[in-house]
């Protein structure tokens, strides 16, 4: 039902799917879902404003790692070429 969609996603991303996939094991990977399994649990045991705490949590979590998790994504990009 979707294969147009899925080529296209393929064209465009093909050379990144090997990067992605060394990613996904690594361990800043695994990090990143402790992470946000650790918030979701936070958020949840909150009976005050769950959502808005979560995106606060969220987004410091973003802000505080996306530098690291690029150069992890791009080190494995680098490699696999």
């Amino acid at each position: 039902m979707r294969g147009s969609e899925l080529d296209s996603l393929q064209r465009h991303y093909q050379n990144d799917l090997s990067a992605f996939s060394a990613f996904q094991e690594s361990s800043e990977a695994n990090a990143l879902v402790a992470v946000y399994g650790n918030v979701m649990k936070d958020a949840a045991a909150e009976n005050v404003k769950p959502g808005a705490a979560f995106a606060a949590a969220l987004q410091q979590s973003i802000t505080k790692h996306t530098p690291a998790w690029k150069a992890a994504y791009e080190a494995g990009r680098v490699s696999a070429h």
